[in-house]
């Protein structure tokens, strides 16, 4: 039985939008399909995630997270949630420590609330709606901006507006630091005095700003450009990124800077790289194993990612201008082929030519081991290509090889054959020229996926038609068909001795594929898995799958591992089985009932505590409630018990010795546990109670017997006396 365990989950962590930090640089919290995302700003590995339908959230203190929701209510997210009524379309939120919360919103209006409970101590309006909005650092005052193109300096304690500023375009982006507000629109970047109320602007494109040591901003080119805070000149300037850069936050001595595709740049002060990172999986179209600490990462997007699985820190390939969709490995190269029609080879991440010839998109590549690639395009044609340093428009061979878009491109292990299936339901197999070998029919719908045996002369095929096919390359024929799923297979692939397939319901299934057999299922994924390959890692075997989930999943085989468990536990059973039977055999009652406990054999238990007396259950009790793990499974099998009559005595018997010791408020965790044991208790009490109030009739019955002349019976006459029943 072949056992597989997520060994790595990669996971977003950001999707754009803001971020907030905690006060301690721990923490960041960002937002992923309106759901509030904690995570780990030194793993960059999500933690915890918090709500749903959100529109906009805040942080007040180091981890009170204050939402705004589609249902139009604000919420304290604590475990008493304190929720009230925004009143308006909220467009922008702050929180103070001190327990206030500034929201501006749709209908003009800036409104301060109390936050723990919930009500609203001011409202202040402009002519039109709100863009930002923000507390001004250790006063009673805030700041908002508008789309009426004024900034506004708003008083707490005197329920007024202090200052009006006016600004070129509407502020999108307000920012501090001691005694200065800086603000940001599409154009201009603006500083305030907040003692002499004095400006001074400087005009540059901005998409992205925030302030530390000095200002930073971002541009739509990808440009990081630091500015002198007292003079507002140029420091520095450096590219980044291809894309516009949308976010800014400094957080101890770095920047979290993001760019329009959900790339995280860490950089310290210096503006020197300390990491980047992906942001947002988002559909991953294709995977690959690059080395034992890296995989290859295509995913709906121009640039594909080598990722370092340890520290999840990635390296861009930028050059295509369109969406990557599928990707080859062989050694420190690497293959991608796009949406933009273009083949491109990269050394690491620096592309050393680009292939020209395929007139729609690039849906598979694949390298030989010889001095040539192939690749297949929805144009319905195969091209062969040299491996060269050199941007090459003419491929090697071309043919037009099927009649609908062709799926899928492979290279046999002898390079002498290129396997190639269609959604015309056909897989072909060619020469390294490209003249037809074999044509394979069998499959009722279009193919996807091809994989050849490392270890048999075997072709695995994976379709539409919800099977796997298993092809002989000597006689060409189906040996077997693989059925059990009940959607489109997109992925399969040999992996020693089993075949992995992954279909579109996000299943992965691990096949005996000589005797036809599923060995086990995995629910994967919760989209379509795209991404399917095998993966060495310290001469371990694992198995990587990518789905349209935005997910990365790393799968370990622990069949080994598994099955020495196993036998450790048998050997353990065997030896418990033993101690069992000495401890009964010597009158040890409670090391027996113990021992049995472990064993889970509740009727050995219960022959065994039937002969304990008092003071042996309150010892057997004593040793398994010593900690919660044996409280809680003590508790579960006397749940189980108590529903029988049988057992019912014994269990009450253990329930009273259990809570004579332990406080009811200590299964505040387990309340169904506790609910199911009450509710099989009353069911005993009221039959007991129904014995009980039945034994009066008994009495009664008994001593009307008693009470007749017993002469008339032919008895001796004796005194009468009265029977009263013990029923205890």
């Amino acid at each position: 039985m072949k056992s597989w365990e997520a060994d790595l989950k990669i996971e977003s962590f950001y999707s754009g939008g803001k971020v907030i930090i905690s006060d301690s640089g721990e923490y960041g919290f960002s937002m992923i399909n309106s759901t509030v995302v904690k995570f780990d700003l030194s793993s960059y590995k999500p933690i915890q995630k918090i709500g749903t339908e959100i529109l906009n959230f805040a942080i007040c203190g180091e981890d009170k997270i204050i939402t705004y929701g589609e249902d139009d209510m604000l919420r304290l997210q604590v475990e008493e949630e304190v929720a009230w009524k925004s009143g308006c379309s909220v467009v922008a939120m702050d929180a103070d420590p001190r327990g206030l919360l500034v929201t501006g919103g749709g209908d003009n209006s800036v409104r301060v609330y109390q936050i723990l409970q919930g009500y609203l101590t001011h409202k202040f309006k402009h002519k039109q709606p709100v863009t930002a909005v923000s507390f001004i650092k250790n006063t009673l005052l805030v700041v908002s901006a508008s789309l009426d193109t004024t900034l506004k300096i708003w008083d707490l304690q005197k329920y007024n507006c202090m200052k009006t500023i006016e600004t070129l375009e509407s502020v999108r982006i307000i920012r501090q630091y001691p005694k200065y507000l800086v603000t940001a629109t599409n154009t201009q970047i603006l500083r305030v005095n907040l003692e002499t109320w004095k400006t001074k602007s400087y005009d540059c494109e901005v998409t992205a700003m925030d302030v530390q040591k000095a200002i930073l901003i971002g541009d739509s080119e990808g440009n990081i450009t630091k500015l002198n805070k007292k003079t507002l000149s140029v420091k520095s300037s450096k590219q980044i990124s291809n894309h516009p850069i949308t976010y800014i936050k400094s957080f101890l001595k770095n920047f979290f800077i993001s760019n329009e595709e959900s790339t995280v740049y860490i950089l310290n002060p210096k503006l020197h790289l300390e990491k980047e990172l992906i942001g947002h999986i988002d559909e991953v179209l294709d995977v690959k194993s690059y080395d034992d600490s890296h995989i290859l990462l295509a995913l709906n997007s121009t640039e594909a990612k080598i990722l370092n699985t340890s520290s999840l820190q990635t390296k861009s390939l930028i050059g295509h201008t369109d969406n990557i969709l599928c990707t080859d490995i062989q050694n420190d190269l690497i293959l991608t082929g796009s949406k933009d029609k273009l083949i491109k080879l990269w050394r690491d991440n620096n592309c050393i030519a680009t292939y020209t010839g395929h007139t729609e998109e690039v849906t598979s590549v694949a390298f030989s081991k010889k001095s040539w690639f192939v690749s297949c395009s929805i144009d319905l044609t195969i091209k062969t290509w040299k491996k060269s340093e050199e941007n090459i428009s003419s491929a090697l061979y071309t043919c037009v090889a099927h009649t609908k878009d062709i799926s899928v491109i492979k290279v046999s292990s002898d390079n002498k054959v290129i396997f190639s299936g269609s959604q015309d339901k056909s897989i072909k197999l060619w020469s390294s020229k490209l003249k037809i070998v074999k044509e394979l029919l069998g499959h009722k719908r279009g193919v996807w996926d091809l994989s050849q045996s490392p270890q048999d002369r075997l072709l695995c095929s994976s379709s539409g038609d919800m099977t796997v096919k298993i092809w002989s390359l000597d006689s060409y024929e189906c040996v077997r068909t693989l059925e059990g799923n009940s959607n489109s297979i997109l992925k399969a692939v040999f992996i020693n001795d089993v075949l992995v397939s992954a279909s579109s319901d996000g299943i992965v299934k691990v096949w005996d594929y000589k005797h036809g057999t599923c060995f086990t299922s995995l629910e994967a994924h919760n989209g379509k898995i795209w991404g399917l390959a095998k993966h060495k890692q310290n001469n371990d075997d694992f198995l990587i799958t990518g789905a349209t989930d935005s997910m990365v999943i790393i799968w370990k085989d622990v069949t080994e591992i598994k099955e020495a468990e196993k036998l450790e536990e048998t050997k353990e059973t065997v030896k418990l089985e033993q101690d069992l039977q000495m401890s009964i055999k010597n009158g040890h009652y409670v090391e027996a009932a113990i021992i049995a406990f472990r064993l889970k054999r509740p009727q050995s238990i219960y022959n065994i505590v039937m002969n304990m007396n008092q003071i042996e259950i309150t010892n057997f009790v004593d040793g398994l409630i010593e900690n919660t793990e044996g409280l809680i499974a003590l508790m579960a099998h006397l749940r189980d018990w108590n529903c029988f009559k049988k057992y019912s005595s014994m269990a009450q018997k253990l329930m009273f010795e259990v809570f004579d010791r332990i406080p009811v408020e200590n299964f505040s965790g387990n309340t169904d546990l506790l609910q199911a044991v009450v509710v099989y208790s009353q069911k005993h009490f009221k039959r007991a109670e129904k014995l009980y109030q039945e034994s009066f009739a008994i009495e009664h019955l008994m001593n009307e017997i008693a009470m007749l002349p017993r002469k008339n019976l032919g008895l001796e006459s004796e005194p009468q006396k009265k029977i009263k029943l013990d029923i205890n």
